[in-house]
């Protein structure tokens, strides 16, 4: 994110070293959401791996998949091609 200059739009970064469990799995989002304080219902996750946005959905939080390509169980709550439609998406939806 810091290469698209948008890192200080967001209060934590988080990694796997941050929140002591890989991304492989929905375990990944629910530790993010308690250290951050968020409830999962509260929570929008955006990814552009199908699999990450099914994880968040499973653990949960609704989802922003960005690009086209889905994969098999991937239900996205919104789809984006490119990350810089993110701004105009949360504004519609009352999110921003």
């Amino acid at each position: 994110m810091c290469a698209l200059g948008i890192s200080s739009a967001f209060r934590r970064l988080y990694d796997p070293d941050l929140v002591g469990v890989l991304k492989i799995g929905p375990d990944y989002y629910g530790r993010i959401l308690e250290d951050a304080g968020v409830r999962p219902a509260e929570a929008l996750v955006v990814d552009d791996r199908p699999e990450a946005v099914t994880w968040a959905a499973e653990a949960g939080a609704r989802s922003v998949l960005v690009g086209q390509s889905r994969g098999e169980g991937c239900r996205p709550d919104f789809v984006i091609t490119c990350l810089a439609e993110l701004p105009d998406l949360l504004r519609r939806q009352g999110l921003a």
